[in-house]
């Protein structure tokens, strides 16, 4: 190759890069008059054509230029960008197989992965990208594109090692940084997201993502409040984002602002019709104002949420009338908490009546000897039974559902749950040295997981001004927060060493005169017995106790005293200590 032509070449190119097309064009054109096999000058041709919009013409002068040079990656790369412009995917894919099998072209297979999944070819793209992966393996966006891929089906432990795999070799990716923060979110891996989360808000700022997954991160660490700051800027940066629509809601509605929550979980549903979360929100919201008729509508949709789906087995098709129960042997399944199935539990017999069904239950161990006999159950199992014989299988808190249970029918003015005779023969007995002394059982704190929960937990110390009251108090508490007794020096009356189960602690509570507790199973069961319980809950409660009642449309001898200010116990514990001196003294 001549100088002259060499430096007409150069002058082409730094034209071309300056934007100045036309220059470059005629430059180009120049070299090829006198050289027309020139590979490079056919080359970048075809490309200041494609910019042009000339794509045919383009295509001509890339595949006159691979002709001369048929082992350039970069001329096959280019190609293929042309023909993927123009539409031509199968033909660009062509080109990149081409460049990937003859050169080993780690770039050319992970370009050939993008094609596949425009094509919806999803196994080759994943292919591909572990083909760049392996003639490549310090490629952070060929792992992060496989993690994408790999969450999208699901395989969320394979996708966050993708995530950080990619993070290994760049550390300020912020794209794998926010993915990471995703597929944590959705494996409920808290600890590793809060470091995570806080890194993507400051790397990619511009990411919707980004804030919305580190307002997930304060939600569940109990600051609601500040969690809304984080979802409406990413609300500001993506308007149409269902999920941090949804979040919003959670978090307005845990702030007591639940006019402005409802209208953020119905825009996220209008954005997306099946998001689980904000259904399950939204059902929340409705049942605590007692909106029935929509609300179990909407509750049945907690179902489909990742962590109902992680944790439960599959059932086969629900029954959607009561038709389908009679006279039929049911299994119902219990699910959630401990209290849930307490709570829930009442419906069996409301379904019994209107069906003339047989209906076993299975639940968790601890309520197994519990709920023997009650409310019409004719088994009850921490298993599947085979001897029941089971025809129809169905959630335990999809009865209300099915039931249309509204207001009235949600209330029982009797008890519900009784515990064994014998149980209780032998409590009464313990405490019977009491003569003359109110027997009152305290509980203090509930299951610690999720962090959010920690708002409902009163603790021991904050309750202490109550036993300076003339009563016997007995602990109810169970877990590693009855240790809180022991290491304040309460003055307690503690057997709960001698519960074997919730038969034990139903048993005790029957022989006793008040049962004072937080918002925990305990609750439910002293409601679930028809003793005088008092509830101490947080200033935004958990749906079921409603939002601004003293009593409870669950549990007729229940009182709740609520927080007045967010966090502040000792005013709640204030009310409950002259409460507490007005009913011993009409007691005594």
């Amino acid at each position: 190759m001549s100088e002259s032509v060499q430096g007409t070449y150069q002058l082409a190119v730094r034209a071309h890069k300056a934007g100045e097309l036309d220059r470059a064009e005629q430059l180009y054109r120049e070299i090829l008059a006198s050289v027309p096999h020139h590979a490079e000058a056919l080359h970048m041709l075809g490309v200041l054509l494609d910019q042009k919009g000339c794509s045919d013409q383009a295509v001509e002068l890339i595949r006159k230029a691979i002709a001369r040079n048929p082992l350039s990656v970069p001329y096959r790369l280019n190609l293929a960008a042309v023909l993927e412009t123009a539409g031509r995917l199968d033909d660009a894919a062509q080109e990149l197989r081409a460049a990937a099998r003859d050169r080993g072209s780690a770039a050319a297979c992970f370009r050939l992965a993008g094609i596949e999944q425009k094509c919806g070819r999803k196994q080759e793209a994943m292919a591909a990208y572990r083909q760049a992966i392996s003639l490549k393996p310090d490629f952070p966006e060929a792992h992060n594109n496989l993690g994408v891929m790999l969450e999208e089906q699901g395989k969320l432990p394979e996708a966050i090692l993708a995530y950080q795999t990619a993070l290994a070799s760049r550390k300020d990716y912020g794209d794998a940084l926010a993915n990471l923060a995703s597929a944590l979110a959705q494996e409920n891996r808290l600890e590793e997201l809060r470091e995570i989360a806080t890194r993507a808000v400051a790397m990619r700022p511009d990411l919707a993502t980004s804030h919305n997954h580190h307002g997930a991160v304060l939600f569940e660490d109990g600051r609601s409040g500040e969690s809304i700051a984080s979802f409406r800027r990413a609300l500001q940066i993506r308007p149409d984002y269902a999920d941090a629509w949804s979040n919003l809601g959670s978090a307005l509605n845990a702030c007591g602002r639940a006019d402005e929550a409802e209208s953020a979980y119905r825009t996220a549903l209008r954005i997306k019709p099946d998001l689980a979360d904000a259904h399950v929100g939204l059902s929340e919201l409705l049942l605590a104002r007692e909106e029935y008729g929509e609300g179990w509508k909407h509750f049945e949709w907690r179902r489909q949420t990742r962590e109902w789906l992680a944790s439960h087995p599959p059932f086969p098709p629900l029954a959607t009338s009561i038709d389908e129960f009679a006279g039929r042997k049911v299994r119902l399944r219990a699910e959630q908490g401990l209290g849930d199935t307490i709570q829930f539990v009442r419906f069996v017999k409301v379904l019994k009546r209107l069906s003339g069904a047989e209906i076993f239950l299975e639940c968790q161990p601890a309520l197994v000897r519990l709920l023997r006999g009650q409310c019409g159950l004719s088994g009850v199992s921490s298993r599947v039974e085979t001897s029941w014989g089971a025809q129809v299988e169905f959630p335990l808190l999809s009865l209300p559902g099915i039931l249309a249970a509204a207001a009235g029918s949600i209330s029982e003015s009797r008890p519900y749950i009784t515990c064994d005779p014998s149980g209780l023969e032998f409590w009464r007995a313990r405490v019977a040295g009491d003569t003359g002394r109110p027997r009152i059982g305290l509980n203090w704190a509930g299951n610690p997981l999720p962090r959010r929960n920690l708002k409902r937990t009163v603790g021991l110390a904050a309750l202490l001004p109550l036993l300076k009251a003339p009563a016997t108090f007995y602990s109810l508490q169970k877990g590693d927060a009855a240790l809180d007794a022991r290491r304040l020096s309460a003055n307690l009356v503690d057997w709960t060493d001698q519960f074997t189960d919730f038969a034990d602690t139903a048993a005790l509570i029957s022989a006793l005169d008040l049962v004072i507790t937080c918002d925990t199973s305990v609750a439910h069961l002293a409601g679930a017995l028809g003793k005088q319980t008092w509830v101490l809950l947080p200033s935004v409660a958990d749906w079921r106790w409603q939002y601004d009642p003293e009593d409870s449309a669950w549990y007729p001898t229940m009182r709740l005293f609520r927080q007045r200010s967010a966090g502040d116990w000792d005013e709640v514990v204030d009310r409950v200590g002259k409460a507490l001196a007005s009913w011993i003294h009409e007691l005594v």
